[in-house]
């Protein structure tokens, strides 16, 4: 993740809907659309949300049992791993339990992502950062402390392979509450790789992170936009995604090398 290419994440996260199928199309479409990686989260509904959580009006269900509906199969990762290495592309996750951390060591991911919501736990933190493998920490909810205090655990269990990732923790995000210049805070406060977990609408500002420094994009991405969940509405469909890569393909292009003697 250190060459001139951003390293782009296709996060798929919950928009398989519980279906294997669907999983597999995504990770189709993240190939097709020369995504270098494609992302799922691994949750247990139980371990976030009470039963008698507030009801989301959009929604049927109520906010447990459609968080519930939307927990990935645990039994999946082997074939879903295997798809991936095949078309040449990163399995990643985001694990959130230790149960679903040894699973992801197990199919040897190489990168762990900590969820912005999950960066503050210390337990969780470390049992990745003792994985061995890089780590990208999402910011969205996170003071310049708590994101020390994460470091400092991977630093003390001798991981220094770690991704900063500046993000707006509302779905959809806001373009007025982007702050890309917090990438170069990050780096500079922490000299870390730094990048961009978009939750904005389009692509514009996802590639205006890249001209900003990002070197990783990760964006969600769905077969289709009016599909049922929550995730699916933000996110963008398959021909969008191959076009803002291919956008960021060519900022990348433009940006030269800085000598100025002609043309």
């Amino acid at each position: 993740m250190t060459n001139k290419k951003a390293f782009i994440v296709a996060e798929a996260g919950v928009n398989h809907n519980g279906s294997i199928s669907k999983a597999m199309d995504l990770i189709d479409v993240a190939a097709y659309s020369g995504a270098d990686a494609v992302k799922f989260q691994t949750f247990k509904a139980e371990n976030h949300y009470a039963k008698n959580s507030p009801k989301i009006s959009l929604y049927k269900e109520g906010t447990y049992e459609l968080i519930k509906s939307l927990e990935i199969d645990r039994n999946w990762h082997v074939k879903l791993s295997k798809i991936c290495n095949n078309l040449g592309l990163d399995f990643m996750d985001s694990p959130c339990d230790f149960e679903a951390i040894d699973l992801a060591n197990s199919v040897d991911m190489d990168i762990l992502k900590v969820a912005s919501f999950d960066m503050v736990d210390s337990r969780l933190v470390r049992k990745i950062a003792q994985s061995g493998r890089g780590i990208m920490l999402s910011t969205g909810m996170a003071n310049l402390s708590e994101i020390q205090n994460a470091i400092n655990i991977c630093h003390s269990e001798k991981n220094y392979d770690i991704v900063l990732l500046q993000c707006t923790s509302l779905y959809p995000a806001p373009v007025k509450l982007t702050n890309l210049n917090a990438m170069k805070t990050l780096q500079q406060a922490f000299g870390c790789i730094v990048g961009y977990s978009d939750h904005t609408l389009g692509d514009h500002i996802a590639c205006a992170a890249v001209a900003n420094g990002a070197k990783v994009i990760e964006k969600h991405y769905t077969l289709n936009k009016n599909a049922d969940g929550p995730d699916h509405q933000f996110a963008i469909e398959p021909n969008d995604l191959k076009n803002m890569i291919n956008k960021i393909r060519e900022i990348e292009c433009a940006m030269g090398d800085g000598i100025k003697n002609g043309p």
